[in-house]
């Protein structure tokens, strides 16, 4: 029987994850479709041709490209039977649950969501938002974070710049998180049923995908929320690249004070503390050091303000997380004020009209 398998989102990784799900699961044992929450994006995707153009840029001179044609659908059709069996949501956004909220009745217990680049924490809040702790009705969760390197093109092609990895691992979506760990530091792999969506996306060569842990993906959330806050929000506030600057003795001071603030804030929170019981060697991801080295090696590579990031994500979850915990995060919760008008005024100036 074909499983309705739905991509729903708009970012790069939902056009890049597309095109690889088109060419790697079979089309006999999967019917691969795109959901689109927004008309004007929906009509964009019709008018193009329905179609996404994947160019592979990795062979210098020698560029690859791929059209592949899907169908595409603004919303379910209210025909009985045609419910989500896999779902992979790819979207910037923290409000996951909004998005996925117009599909809940469609997705069953049987359903396998793969959330790709969730933002530390908005998964946990879309379960308990759309299926309370104890109802039966919820999914098979599974998240993954990539770190192939994109960039955007007309017609809703994706330009494959630079190859990574996709780390998947399952999330604990219908048991406590306690519970989850400890059987996966006993039991993994077999600690969870690996669905054949899952095994489709490893098999395809292009994503390097492994089939991991949840500590493994943890520390890539962990590591890329370090270094959105330092240069993500500076980058962000002051317009430019600070890494024309270099590392200056001020620059590295700031730095170093937000890093020591995501650290502390990290460490205490019940997700580090339940992994860390389990595997000690956790410790060594929030070694100073070690996070200082990392921002520094991407500042060099790709200046401040670079990475494809829910703008002043990482910064808010770390005041929010601070406050839960009644800690003070003075750098970080300037930066997130400021962050927060930034947009405000931005958002103030496309609703007035240009005047020159």
């Amino acid at each position: 029987m074909t499983r309705n398998a739905f991509l729903l989102g708009s970012d790069l990784n939902f056009k890049f994850l597309a095109a690889q799900a088109k060419r790697t699961l079979d089309p006999q044992e999967f019917n691969v479709q795109l959901l689109f929450n927004s008309s004007r994006l929906f009509r964009r995707f019709t008018e193009a041709g329905s179609r996404i153009k994947y160019m592979n840029k990795m062979t210098p001179g020698n560029p690859t490209a791929k059209e592949l044609q899907f169908k595409a659908l603004e919303k379910l059709p209210d025909t009985p039977g045609v419910n989500i069996d896999d779902l992979i949501v790819c979207m910037s956004t923290l409000k996951l649950d909004e998005q996925i909220l117009p599909y809940a009745s469609r997705i069953s217990k049987d359903t396998n969501v793969l959330f790709v680049n969730p933002p530390l924490g908005a998964i946990q809040a879309t379960l308990d938002h759309l299926w309370p702790r104890s109802s039966d009705l919820r999914p098979n969760v599974f998240q993954a974070v990539t770190t192939h390197v994109l960039s955007g093109s007309s017609n809703f092609g994706v330009n494959h710049i630079k190859a990574g990895k996709l780390l998947i691992s399952a999330y604990p979506s219908k048991q406590s998180f306690e519970s989850f760990v400890s059987a996966q530091s006993t039991f993994f792999p077999a600690d969870t049923v690996v669905p054949s969506i899952v095994k489709g996306l490893l098999n395809n060569r292009i994503l390097q995908a492994t089939y991991c842990p949840l500590k493994d993906v943890y520390q890539v959330q962990i590591e890329a929320m370090v270094a959105d806050c330092c240069l993500n929000a500076l980058g962000q506030l002051l317009n430019f690249d600070l890494g024309l600057l270099g590392f200056t003795e001020s620059v590295e001071r700031i730095v170093s004070d937000i890093v020591d603030e995501c650290i502390q804030v990290l460490q205490s929170t019940s997700q580090y503390h339940l992994l860390h019981r389990y595997d000690p060697s956790m410790t060594r991801l929030l070694k100073k050091e070690r996070l200082m080295v990392l921002v520094k090696e991407l500042a060099e590579q790709h200046g401040f303000n670079h990475q494809q990031s829910i703008p002043g994500y990482a910064t808010s979850y770390i005041v929010n997380s601070a406050k839960q915990q009644r800690q003070a995060t003075p750098i970080n919760s300037l930066l997130n004020n400021l962050l927060i008008s930034k947009r405000q005024l931005e958002h103030r100036q496309t609703e007035l009209p240009f005047v020159k």
